[in-house]
């Protein structure tokens, strides 16, 4: 089985006096193509599924910000403080396969590779262009086991490997790719086969964090450094009922546990506080009809509990809840979808930047926003 998915997507973005201190512009463009390749065979006369796949995306960006009329400090009103041009070509090849060790227990074992290209220029000051190179294998395993038909256990343990992006490395030319080790233990389980439950518990590792501080002494710059280490552990609840007549609900909750182990900038000790943007308490709920003719629609609804805006866990962001709708049809090897998020324009902070004298500059959260995916399966 061959799995082709492509995608694309184009933003342009102007705003001005954005919170009444930054003007922005931004032109961005994105393109991808994913392959899978899926074989069912027989391994040491065992039951075997080996999945080949390579993933390639293009990013491509440039973002001009200059300090409003209204920027507190007088003497930068005004003032172009980024305008910079940045490409990303990001390359993977990764291999996965799930071996049935007998009836009740199977393993998995994986392994992936990615190499992200970087090119920046930086228009305000050349210096500051540079090409830069990542490149990391991950490796992970796991282990399934059926005690029942209707429950099992699983148990997993991977690597991660995050690139910095091209305004991080703006910034900070020694910055480094951040790392992870996940750990996951969980049960499955199914109901009268009309629903489906599954609990898992989890925890990341994380070593080099990518995070952005304010400069020392300064107020409107900032830049990204590695934190030295961190952690986020927490439960999910999945679950997936059969209503009938094509309809099913879907849900999960998710409990999040996210806080820095140790990570020291400009004297100032961030150990045990919690991460940003990282809220404790997420839900979504999915209402999804799916017709025989291959005609699909769903209504999502996304619940984003509070979470702290910056590394000293001085500013909260208020909870949010977004709505989406989604339309899909597929037939024969064609699956095509249209997603409208964001459903009803909801205001939202979607980012925050602490450049220092005690204020936070919020980003807005996306709009009601469209877009389209096309997957074929050869």
């Amino acid at each position: 089985l061959l799995i082709n998915r492509t995608y694309g997507q184009n933003i342009e973005e102007e705003w001005q006096d954005i919170v009444d201190v930054v003007d922005k512009t931004l032109d961005s463009r994105r393109m991808g193509t994913e392959l899978r390749l899926v074989s069912n065979n027989r391994l040491w006369n065992k039951t075997n599924r080996t999945t080949l796949g390579y993933q390639f995306e293009y990013e491509d960006y440039n973002e001009t910000r200059q300090f409003s009329q209204y920027f507190p400090a007088a003497a930068k009103r005004g003032m172009i403080f980024k305008d910079a041009e940045s490409s990303r070509t990001f390359n993977s090849l990764y291999l996965q396969d799930e071996l049935e060790l007998s009836d009740t227990l199977t393993a998995t074992a994986g392994l992936r590779y990615d190499h992200v290209a970087i090119d920046l220029e930086n228009l305000l000051d050349p210096t500051g262009s540079r090409d830069s190179d990542f490149s990391q294998f991950s490796p992970k395993a796991g282990l399934a086991w059926n005690l029942t038909p209707d429950l099992s256990l699983f148990v997993n343990l991977g690597t991660g490997f995050k690139a910095p992006v091209g305004a991080q490395i703006a910034t900070n030319p020694d910055i480094e790719p951040e790392e992870a080790i996940n750990y996951e233990l969980g049960v499955k389980t199914s109901l009268f086969d009309r629903a489906y439950l599954q609990v898992s518990l989890y925890r990341t590792d994380l070593d080099s964090q990518l995070v952005m501080v304010p400069d020392e002494g300064g107020e409107g710059t900032f830049h990204f450094e590695n934190a030295g280490e961190s952690r986020m552990q927490g439960v999910e609840v999945e679950a997936d009922i059969d209503l009938a007549y094509g309809f099913s609900l879907i849900g999960s909750y998710t409990y999040n546990e996210s806080y820095y182990v140790d990570f020291v900038d400009y004297a100032m000790d961030y150990s045990d506080n919690d991460l940003p943007w990282q809220p404790k308490h997420k839900t979504a709920l999915e209402l999804r009809y799916a017709h025989d003719s291959g005609f699909g629609c769903s209504l999502i609804s996304r619940w984003v509990g509070t979470q702290w805006l910056d590394n000293e866990n001085s500013y909260e962001q208020d909870a949010y809840n977004l709505v989406d709708a989604k339309l899909k049809y597929s037939r024969g090897i064609f699956e095509g979808s249209l997603t409208l998020r964001n459903l009803f324009d909801t205001d939202y902070v979607a980012a925050g930047e602490n450049w220092g004298g005690g204020d936070i500059y919020l980003t807005p959260g996306d709009p009601l926003t469209m877009y389209g995916e096309i997957t074929l399966h050869f």
